[in-house]
């Protein structure tokens, strides 16, 4: 027996971020709707939805394939990394250009990079990135084999690239830096900053887009 998808989404925009924070103090602006999916939450009016809540891909891409006409759907994503980029010392927003796959997922999505077209990339330095599939995994020598491959790692972008392609634009902020001993963190106030600036640029556009 095939089950149908049940998770009706009014709008073409969908927005992915695990940062509940980011939509919650605009709730009434917006006028959004919310919906309880377990850890995740559901925001959306008829312009736009928000899942939030989530914690890598397993849980994201259950809620998704859940979600009738998914495949139709223009997905946003804002998420932090680390950077691996020895100079780094501030968070900053980067648009996704590349994702690259990391152990476990090379056997089961294969070792090419997926490309990325961001329709708002204009205005932020582009990143290739890599998706782990467990976290701080990184020591002196993963980091040393895969500095030419990405300047970010995060847990979520190559299985939702794999399966949404071109429909699918990614934000990364940097939020802290990856040493062979350990992580770095930066300031979290603006770290905080860089995901509610990226944010509303995309709430922004998703709202004119009506």
């Amino acid at each position: 027996m095939i089950i149908q998808p049940k998770l009706a989404i009014e709008s073409d925009r969908l927005i992915l971020t695990p940062f509940d924070f980011l939509i919650k103090k605009r709730f009434k602006q917006y006028l959004l709707s919310r919906k309880h999916l377990l850890n995740q939450q559901l925001y959306q009016n008829r312009h736009f939805a928000v899942l939030t809540g989530f914690i890598g891909y397993p849980s994201l891409l259950t809620t998704l394939f859940s979600v009738a006409e998914i495949s139709q759907k223009t997905i946003f994503f804002v998420g932090s990394g680390g950077i691996i980029n020895k100079q780094a010392t501030a968070p900053q927003i980067f648009a996704v250009r590349q994702v690259s796959p990391d152990t476990f997922m090379e056997k089961l999505f294969g070792q090419t990079p997926l490309q990325l077209k961001n329709i708002l990339a204009d205005g932020f330095p582009l990143a290739d990135v890599i998706t782990t599939d467990f976290p701080q995994r990184e020591d002196n020598i993963w980091l040393e084999n895969n500095r030419t491959r990405g300047l970010l790692v995060e847990m979520e972008l190559f299985p939702l690239s794999y399966f949404f392609k071109d429909k699918l634009n990614a934000f990364i902020v940097s939020s802290d830096r990856i040493c062979g001993n350990g992580i770095e963190s930066f300031n979290s106030s603006e770290i905080k900053k860089n995901l509610e600036n990226i944010f509303n640029k995309i709430l922004e556009f998703c709202h004119e887009k009506r």
